[in-house]
Formats: C-alpha cells, sequence, structure tokens
C-alpha cells in the first residue's frame, strides 16, 4: 500500500502535518533539507527487505541532517533560551541516532 501524506505510517505517527517537500526551494517558499518527498515515499512504500531497511535508514539520516542544521542555526542565530536549549538536545541525540543508523548501515 502507498504511502502517502496523511497515511498513518508504521508505530501510527500520521504525516498529516508534516509537509513533504525536496530539498530544493518552491513555489510556496524554502524546503527543509530532508524532507522527504512524493515520489520518495512511494519508492520506500514499494521497497521490501533489505532494499527497504537501505532505504529508509539513508532517508532518516538525511532527514537527521536537515534536523541538526535546523538545530544548529537556531543554537547559532536563536535569542529565546528555551528554544536553544531544545536545539542543543534535538542536536545531540540526532546526531547520535546519525551514527548509529550509519552503523547500521554499513552491515547490511
Amino acid at each position: 500500500m502507498p504511502m502517502t501524506t496523511g497515511m498513518p505510517m508504521s508505530g501510527g505517527m500520521n504525516m498529516s502535518g508534516m509537509p513533504m517537500a525536496t530539498t530544493t526551494p518552491t513555489a510556496s517558499g524554502p524546503s527543509m533539507d530532508g524532507m522527504m518527498n512524493a515520489q520518495d515515499m512511494a519508492k520506500l512504500a514499494a521497497a521490501s527487505g533489505r532494499d527497504f531497511d537501505r532505504m529508509f535508514l539513508t532517508m532518516m539520516t538525511a532527514h537527521h541532517n536537515g534536523a541538526v542544521a535546523m538545530a544548529t542555526a537556531e543554537e547559532r542565530d536563536g535569542r529565546y533560551g528555551p528554544a536553544r536549549q531544545l536545539a542543543t538536545s534535538i542536536r545531540t541525540s540526532q546526531t547520535a541516532e546519525i551514527t548509529e543508523m550509519n552503523g547500521l548501515l554499513a552491515k547490511i
């Protein structure tokens, strides 16, 4: 079954509020690096086995890299203390997860 925006993903995560965009700007404005577009999600939905695992880990790594870039920008440019603290937490946890996903990719 193909994945689309608004459709729950495994684990019950609903993506209806998440913008699906590429890393290039669109008519509605810039997009976040690492956001998968509809074609990416369709490819993921069509994959299975090790191909699915590789694609999932690769896409999630790109997504986390985008989050790290955004968090780093907040740490550097933000002025609201609680948001900067959250950004530090996000950068730290997402960086650790990137390391873990790269390790898993090396084993597949």
